[in-house]
């Protein structure tokens, strides 16, 4: 008798400080995964609503503007080791970290990694915190392939799923593991942490150099670039010539850099295999490299936002006066905030914008935000856009200088902070650009979660070769999840009988 092996489904994720974004391998033609209210973002934040309630995972937990010290978020940034993965020279860096963490209103412990949550009298580890998010990434994984199939692979065997994280190059490797034994404590026995500009270089591959296109409408939900398709046809038909490419990342707290080589190839087959192994890039010709990565743990738009932030509490007519009011875990605090970030949001498409953040001012009254273009530069010139700039300047360097790389022919901008004007303009003058080079924006917000699915399954690097006591600390971090999943069952059991009693009373009641 003859069993057959059924191949792992590679799934990309792409672990946000806002929200975490999936995608499925070609065995399920690179499709989006949604969540369970049908967006196509999870949302990287947890929230425990009481010991006799269910815990609320991504897009169910509490909105992050409006949650209290029981909604926990970020938690990429708060798995051991990954508070000062910065690979530039700013001695600033921690204390932007803890600026970023002063605003979050759970009650996070740097030195032990865990945080406490007042609702359950308990504190959890980051990286049993990060299981539970997993969870709800899994369960809303095998929805999606259940819809697509038809079949129930809710008791699918764990082997069938393969998670694959995309991050930033400067992820230590104890924040690897943590990230993997995370997806161990949900029974995906099969995860790998790979570095995000491979995945880039494996999406830029595919739309313009393998034969075929990807479909625009599976990768990017109509929200990509229309043109993309174009530029991919018109970039194929000079793939023989090679080209230098800078990708510019800015999320919300996370920023990378990389340059790729693109076409041509070195001519020699046996090269050209040990750099497809080097770089995990499924390709026989191996037309994209990675030529260097530069990444920064605190550079995003978020700086921005703290900014705007300080500005109008320092200087609005309004708020001066409430300096000691506007503490950055209150809840005016927070109303603040989403004000500062909706108004950097406007300001990406407009010169000038005006946001109403209701009853922060004297007396309960509401304050009226106003800015323009020019108040940003001014605010994070120095702090935001010249370090984005030397970011730039570093990866050059890295990838050889500009004698040996050339002119650098294409520039794609991803990720929310690209949007920005300001941000825009630094990448341009970085590389000596004018004001009309275009910025190509084909490398859309999913790309990172793409890219990790494209990557091929590698058993060498499946998993992480654990210790006796790292191997008991994994059995226990799955032994925990399963008795809080159980738990969350029973709840929302629990929560059905008990409206099903109040409506058979209501029946009742009317007759």
């Amino acid at each position: 008798m003859t069993t057959t092996t059924t191949a792992a489904t590679v799934v990309g994720i792409d672990l946000g400080t806002l929200t975490t974004k999936i995608t499925l391998s070609s065995t399920h033609d690179f499709e989006i995964v949604r969540n369970a209210h049908g967006g196509h973002t999870t949302p990287t934040a947890v929230t425990f609503a009481g010991p006799t309630r269910p815990r609320l995972l991504g897009e169910d937990a509490a909105d992050i503007s409006r949650g209290d010290e029981n909604t926990v978020w970020m938690m990429d940034r708060l798995l051991t080791g990954n508070n000062c993965c910065d690979t530039t020279d700013d001695s600033n860096d921690d204390q932007k970290i803890m600026m970023m963490q002063d605003f979050c209103r759970f009650q996070f412990d740097n030195h032990t990694n865990s945080v406490y949550i007042p609702n359950m009298d308990t504190t959890y580890d980051t990286t049993a915190l990060l299981a539970m998010l997993l969870g709800r990434v899994k369960r809303n994984v095998l929805a999606t392939i259940q819809r697509r199939t038809g079949k129930n692979d809710n008791n699918a065997d764990n082997e069938e799923l393969e998670f694959v994280f995309a991050v930033p190059s400067n992820y230590p490797q104890v924040t690897r593991q943590a990230v993997m034994d995370a997806a161990y404590a949900v029974k995906v026995n099969k995860s790998r942490v790979v570095d995000g500009a491979r995945c880039l270089a494996a999406v830029y591959q595919r739309k313009f150099y393998d034969g075929q296109d990807v479909d625009d409408d599976v990768v990017s939900n109509n929200n990509s670039n229309e043109s993309s398709n174009d530029d991919g046809d018109e970039q194929k038909k000079t793939n023989k010539q090679k080209k230098t490419v800078l990708v510019v990342e800015m999320g919300h707290s996370r920023s990378c850099v990389s340059i790729l080589q693109c076409g041509g190839g070195s001519g020699n087959k046996e090269e050209e295999a040990a750099s497809q192994n080097q770089n995990d890039i499924p390709s026989s010709n191996n037309n994209v490299q990675v030529l260097s990565s530069v990444s920064s743990a605190t550079l995003g738009a978020a700086m921005i936002d703290m900014a705007l932030f300080h500005h109008f509490q320092s200087n609005h007519p309004s708020l001066s006066h409430t300096t000691t009011f506007l503490t950055p875990k209150s809840r005016p605090a927070q109303r603040l905030m989403e004000g500062c970030r909706k108004l950097k949001h406007i300001l990406s498409m407009l010169p000038e914008g005006n946001v109403t953040v209701e009853t922060i001012g004297k007396n309960d009254t509401d304050v009226s935000l106003s800015g323009n273009r020019e108040l940003l530069k001014q605010l994070c010139q120095e702090s935001v856009a010249n370090k984005l700039k030397s970011m730039i300047a570093a990866a050059v360097d890295e990838a050889g200088g500009i004698d040996v790389l050339g002119d650098i022919g294409s520039v794609e901008i991803t990720e929310g902070g690209t949007r920005i004007p300001m941000i825009q303009d630094a990448v341009r003058h970085a590389i000596g650009k004018g004001d009309d080079f275009v910025l190509s924006k084909s490398l859309d917000d999913t790309s990172l979660a793409f890219g990790a699915s494209l990557l091929p399954i590698d058993e060498s690097t499946t998993n992480v070769e654990v210790d006796a006591e790292h191997e008991e600390r994994r059995a226990q971090l799955l032994e925990d999840e399963m008795a809080m999943m159980e738990r969350d069952v029973q709840m929302v059991r629990k929560d059905e009988m008990a409206m099903m009693e109040r409506d058979v009373q209501m029946v009742r009641k009317d007759e």
